[in-house]
C-alpha cells in the first residue's frame, strides 16, 4: 500500500537543504557585489581627488608671474614644496604656497585647503632653460619653464605631474 497524496520527510529535507545552499550562493554574491561596487566609489573618490587637485595646480602654475626672487620649490617631506605668486582673479595677484603639512598637501593663497591626504613625501624638478635639474631646498628665483612634481602616498604608486609655469602669462 502507498501512498502519493504529499512529499516524504527526506524529500523536504532534500529541497530545505538546497534552498539553503541556494539561498547562501545569492547572499555571498551580492555581498561581493556590495563590496565591489565599495571598492570602485572608493577608488572614483581618489581618482576625482586627484584630478581636482591636478587642474588646480596647473591653473595656479599656469598663471605664475615671471621675474626674479618670484619663485621658490624644495624638495620635502614637511614643510613648504613650492612657493609663488599667480596673476589673476579676484585681486590681480595672489600669493600661494603648497605645503607639506602632517601628512597632507595644502595649498594657502586667498583661502587655505587640503589638496591630498597621506602624502609622504614631494620631489620637485624643475626646467630652466631647457634643462631639468633638483629644486634644492629654499632657493629662490625667476620662475621654471615647468615643474615636476613626484607625490609619495602610502600604499599607492608615485604620482608623476608635470606642468608647464607661467603659460597663461606668455
Amino acid at each position: 500500500m502507498t501512498r502519493d497524496d504529499g512529499f516524504t520527510l527526506v524529500e523536504l529535507l532534500v529541497a530545505l537543504a538546497l534552498f539553503g545552499l541556494i539561498s547562501a550562493l545569492g547572499v555571498a554574491l551580492l555581498g561581493g557585489s556590495v563590496r565591489a561596487q565599495d571598492a570602485n566609489r572608493r577608488h572614483l573618490g581618489q581618482v576625482d581627488e586627484l584630478g581636482r587637485a591636478a587642474n588646480l595646480l596647473a591653473l595656479d602654475l599656469g598663471s605664475a608671474a615671471s621675474g626674479p626672487g618670484r619663485f621658490m620649490a624644495a624638495d620635502t617631506t614637511s614643510g613648504p614644496v613650492l612657493r609663488f605668486v599667480r596673476m589673476g582673479p579676484p585681486d590681480g595677484r595672489e600669493a600661494v604656497t603648497l605645503r607639506l603639512d602632517q601628512g597632507a598637501l595644502v595649498r594657502a593663497g586667498s583661502t587655505t585647503e587640503t589638496l591630498l591626504i597621506g602624502v609622504s613625501r614631494v620631489s620637485v624638478r624643475q626646467r630652466i632653460k631647457g634643462l631639468w635639474s633638483m629644486a634644492e631646498a629654499g632657493s629662490e628665483g625667476p620662475a621654471p619653464d615647468a615643474v615636476e612634481l613626484t607625490i609619495e602616498r602610502a600604499g599607492v604608486a608615485p604620482l608623476r605631474l608635470v606642468f608647464v609655469v607661467g603659460a597663461r602669462q606668455r
